[in-house]
């Protein structure tokens, strides 16, 4: 991609949070702690954003996103992110002498890069803990209709299977971070060749959907929202997102839990079995291990959220 000068003085630009009206872009921090989507929103007529350490910054870094030896190198305006209002393109500009990478790709100092919805950039080098991933707000997830993509930004795809996938997603409302679960009717890998769900695996889905919207406790993953056109075509299913990875993962990470992390665990575990036991009529997990129990942060302490309460066989 071509380069060109960045004109502006990289210490004298300022900005701030005062935007107004619909965000043109959002920045996700790629830090497992920071789960809140950052929206990019018009200041004084321009759709521009300024990243950096001061505090002037429409995107401040703070001291205690990163090591403070990189943090010192971040500058005070770092690099500035900008919508063209002629043509809707996104470009970057590198105001540090310490470097800004889209992609690995360098931005020399003073000039400016395109860059495109879901493209990351990385301060300093292009391995450096402060990155982020861009996203437009307008971007159209395929297959979602436009009532979804209004209130939803699709981030990434977590996982997928034969019938569907689950996707990380901005709550443009409220620029929390969200899966959102997908169920396809049917899946088609060429014409009249079509795999059908079928019937059990739509019962399945209506009582999943009509069981976790009556649930309401802080160590049950939550619903949040639900649509679709099911069963002539998918259902989409609005969950929490818990940030701090799965406890299978935690385990194999640190090997050995200290008594009081393990205590903590599982007495929120067993305070969300019990509050489904005790329901009328009462729900039982099939299958409680530790890939389905979720936890919110990357904290010791972390809360956990009890997931996958509902066994759909789709097949």
């Amino acid at each position: 991609m071509s380069t060109s000068s960045a004109e502006s003085d990289p210490e004298s630009s300022t900005s701030s949070y005062g935007n107004s009206g619909t965000p043109w872009g959002w920045l996700v921090w790629n830090i497992p702690q920071r789960t809140v989507g950052i929206p990019l929103g018009s200041t004084e007529g321009e759709h521009m954003a300024t990243i950096g350490r001061g505090d002037y910054c429409t995107v401040t870094v703070s001291p205690t996103l990163v090591a403070n030896s990189l943090f010192q190198r971040i500058s005070r305006q770092h690099c500035t992110l900008e919508k063209s209002m002629e043509d809707g393109k996104f470009t970057i500009s590198n105001h540090s002498p310490n470097g800004t990478f889209v992609n690995g790709e360098r931005v020399d100092y003073l000039r400016t890069l395109s860059i495109d919805h879901g493209d990351v950039v990385a301060l300093c080098s292009a391995e450096s803990a402060a990155n982020f991933t861009f996203y437009d707000n307008y971007h159209r997830f395929p297959g979602y209709h436009l009532h979804f993509n209004n209130k939803y930004l699709v981030l990434s795809i977590i996982t997928s299977g034969l019938f569907g996938e689950v996707c990380r997603a901005i709550v443009k409302s409220n620029s929390s971070v969200v899966a959102i679960k997908t169920v396809h009717a049917n899946k088609c890998e060429k014409p009249y060749d079509c795999v059908t769900v079928n019937p059990r695996g739509v019962d399945a889905l209506r009582n999943e959907i009509a069981v976790l919207s009556q649930l309401d406790h802080p160590c049950i993953v939550k619903m949040l929202d639900s649509a679709g056109n099911w069963p002539e075509s998918r259902m989409l299913i609005v969950m929490e997102f818990p940030g701090g990875g799965d406890l299978q993962q935690r385990m194999s990470d640190f090997s050995l839990l200290s008594e009081p992390n393990a205590k903590y665990w599982f007495v929120q575990m067993v305070s969300a079995i019990r509050y489904c036991h005790n329901r009328s009529p009462p729900i039982v997990h099939r299958n409680l291990n530790p890939s389905n129990v979720l936890l919110t942060s990357a904290d010791e302490f972390a809360i956990v959220k009890v997931t996958k309460l509902l066994d759909m066989a789709l097949e």
